[in-house]
């Protein structure tokens, strides 16, 4: 409070406490706490000059406070220093008659920081951002989703900040660590007739239940603070497949490859258990991955709450009886509703991508009105920490969406003449018109959208479009050099986002004139790194906007009599620093290259090959959500690391990936992806062929064809 009236009246004001409203001299700001007002709900008025900012409870009253300064012309519309609004310095004036309130929507309103960032002195950090945690509690958000492990580190500062420590996500593994395989094997996977450590764990083991059972129940005493706790499945698949635990699932389930009531039925044992010694507080589950469904059978449980995890219609209004996506989504919701004590929404509008607008503001604020309605507990959205690039595609949109997660009447058109005109300065109506763009064509499109990527980028915006985004970026160049410096950056963004939406949309259609058969050249010698420069290569797509790397990043695919042999150039100019700073032991951390091979499509076979640029290794035969890490595979795997580059050389029997020989013409499903950057970096660009990489999807791997020539 002191920090903000100083910023606005250069005046440093010390705060008094007082016993009653007759003690306060005017004019004056009173700050007070009124539990009838209702929780995190707050009010504030002029009365007899003075300023009275009142709020239901801490978090109430907090949000009053910033409910006054907006009303002074503060904005926080995005983590840290760029995304912040101060007025010029002006002395504080209302009129008498000035009453502003609000009481929130939803209960729980959150984000979910995915990725390493930054403390308050600077320090790395996993799943958290301190800028980010400040925006969120600026725009009255109230808890941050975390891991079980993550509570004790993490709940001071959030506590600090005024946010709710609440753990949800993947969390079987810490409630039986893989390093107790070696005491208790049957506790974990039976996967190919062989128990293992990695995966899910066998839930249907009886001691497994009771030690799971006394473990819960002694974390959550020695953390009382904790008001929901995490039970939820490992990330991935790798069921266990013992009798018991395939007696676990629904004859539905086991004819399509899901656990649904396998899982469910575990936590609703677990929370029961719980529930005896903990009445009013709650374990989390997830609805996700090939366990989205309730167990048909499975009683309620009051203190069981599901994440629902949500890939719906983003384009279309949530109860949209047209979209075919939205009405599972719906009836699925209303089916957790029935057997659990609270529902929470989790979507992903942030984790990935960053490069293209999210226009989707009236269908967010809708959906955030019927949550009202239908009492949703809470909801949450994966984002990355605020100081990465992917924020500045949705500034606006994340803006709006914790405004209306606290009130549901919000105007979004209102809001977004608003952000223009503080966020860009005196070019604000050129701005206003490219959000208006986007908003359009994402209104007209009639298929589908789960987020924008490229390759729906020529069918969203015509030529027309295009033209007129040109026009007013033209305009938006000839003022930018008149503005203020923080101006001028906003602008530069929004410049540039209109370019990438224009080169990716030539990028699409120029990649889809490419040939659609990738062609794999038969020879008589193993590929060498010094033979590189006689292969011929084929680039990288990113996945967000489809254009090439920008350093080269390609790829060769050769055979020989008895292998196929897949060849990697990359180029990445961070990766000295990867080398030195980043430790073995997670591919998926690193630069990496990450291959998909179909021998078998029309039985849903297929094999996975990871290989990061220290060498570490997943390698898995796949049958739908079935992995097995064990296959012997056996590859060839080869790497020269360079400054700037490293090269990488597979080679996999045939006879391993299920492929007789001899194979000339013979076509198979393959899909080739590069993982470029680290999370040193902070940078993680995705991409591969086809079309930007396909990732455990058969349907949309690309074609590769064993010729001779």
């Amino acid at each position: 409070m002191a920090l903000h009236l100083e910023e606005l009246t250069g005046e440093r004001i010390y705060p008094e406490k007082v016993k009653n409203f007759r003690d306060v001299l005017s004019p004056s700001i009173l700050l007070e706490i009124k539990k009838t007002i209702g929780k995190e709900s707050y009010r504030c008025f002029v009365d007899r000059k003075v300023i009275r900012i009142q709020g239901g409870d801490e978090r109430g009253l907090f949000y009053g406070i910033m409910a006054f300064f907006h009303e002074l012309g503060f904005r926080w519309y995005a983590p840290g220093k760029f995304g912040t609004v101060i007025p010029g310095r002006k002395k504080i004036k209302l009129p008498d008659n000035w009453k502003i309130s609000g009481k929130p929507s939803i209960p729980w309103r959150g984000l979910h920081i995915c990725g390493s960032g930054l403390t308050k002195d600077g320090t790395s950090i996993f799943h958290f951002d301190y800028e980010t945690a400040l925006w969120m509690i600026r725009n009255r958000m109230n808890f941050k989703p975390i891991h079980n492990d993550e509570y004790e580190q993490i709940s001071p500062v959030l506590k600090e900040l005024l946010l709710e420590p609440l753990a949800f996500g993947h969390s079987y593994s810490f409630w039986i660590p893989s390093k107790e395989f070696a005491k208790k094997p049957d506790f974990f996977p039976l996967i190919a007739g062989k128990r293992q450590p990695e995966g899910q764990r066998c839930l249907s083991n009886e001691s497994l239940q009771k030690e799971i059972s006394v473990n819960v129940i002694k974390f959550a005493e020695k953390y009382p603070d904790l008001k929901i706790i995490s039970l939820a499945p490992n990330d991935g698949y790798q069921f266990c497949l013992c009798k018991r635990c395939l007696s676990m699932d629904s004859l539905n389930d086991r004819a399509k490859g899901e656990t649904n009531r396998r899982n469910h039925l575990f936590a609703y044992r677990i929370a029961k258990k719980f529930k005896e010694k903990f009445p009013d507080r709650f374990l989390s589950t997830l609805s996700y991955c090939n366990y989205l469904e309730p167990g048909k059978d499975v009683p309620y449980q009051k203190n069981l709450i599901v994440s629902m995890c949500i890939t719906k219609a983003q384009n279309r209004f949530v109860d949209d009886p047209e979209s075919p996506s939205n009405r599972i989504f719906l009836e699925r919701l209303r089916r957790w509703k029935k057997k659990t004590g609270g529902i929470f929404c989790s979507f992903y509008h942030l984790s990935y991508g960053g490069t293209f607008p999210r226009p989707y503001e009236k269908q967010t604020v809708y959906m955030h009105r019927f949550f009202r309605k239908g009492k949703v507990l809470g909801v949450k959205t994966e984002v990355t920490p605020g100081h990465l690039d992917e924020w500045r595609s949705a500034i606006f949109f994340m803006y709006l969406y914790a405004q209306s997660l606290y009130d549901a009447d919000i105007d979004d058109e209102k809001l977004l003449v608003d952000f223009c005109k503080n966020f860009y300065g005196k070019p604000w109506k050129n701005c206003l018109k490219i959000y208006r763009k986007h908003s359009e064509v994402v209104n007209r499109y009639l298929a589908e959208i789960y987020q924008i990527d490229a390759r729906i980028i020529p069918s969203l915006y015509r030529n027309k479009d295009i033209r007129e985004l040109k026009q007013y970026a033209v305009k938006l160049k000839h003022n930018k050099g008149r503005l203020k410096d923080i101006y001028k950056k906003r602008v530069e963004l929004l410049l540039k986002q209109v370019e990438e939406i224009v080169e990716s949309r030539k990028g699409v259609i120029d990649a889809k004139k490419e040939s659609g058969i990738l062609k794999c050249t038969y020879s008589e010698k193993r590929p060498q790194f010094h033979d590189f420069d006689r292969l011929k290569w084929i680039v990288f797509r990113q996945r967000a906007d489809l254009v090439p790397y920008p350093a080269f990043n390609g790829f060769s695919t050769l055979w020989t009599e008895n292998m196929l042999w897949l060849c990697f150039r990359m180029k990445e100019s961070c990766l000295r620093k990867e080398c030195e700073t980043t430790e073995k032991g997670n591919v998926w951390a690193h630069s990496n290259v990450d291959c998909f091979i179909s021998t078998q499509p029309e039985q849903n076979i297929y094999f996975q090959i990871a290989v990061s640029v220290h060498n570490d290794r997943y390698i898995a035969r796949c049958q739908g959500r079935n992995h097995d890490t064990r296959y012997p595979l056996n590859p060839v795997i080869k790497i020269q690391k360079g400054i700037e580059y490293w090269n990488l050389i597979i080679g996999i029997p045939f006879d391993h990936i299920e492929l007789d020989t001899p194979v000339r013409n013979k076509i198979i499903k393959i899909s080739l992806n590069r993982g470029y950057g680290c999370y040193n970096t902070g940078r993680k660009i995705l991409g591969g062929w086809p079309y930007g990489g396909s990732w455990h999807d058969i349907e949309t791997m690309g074609e590769m064809q064993f010729t001779v020539d």
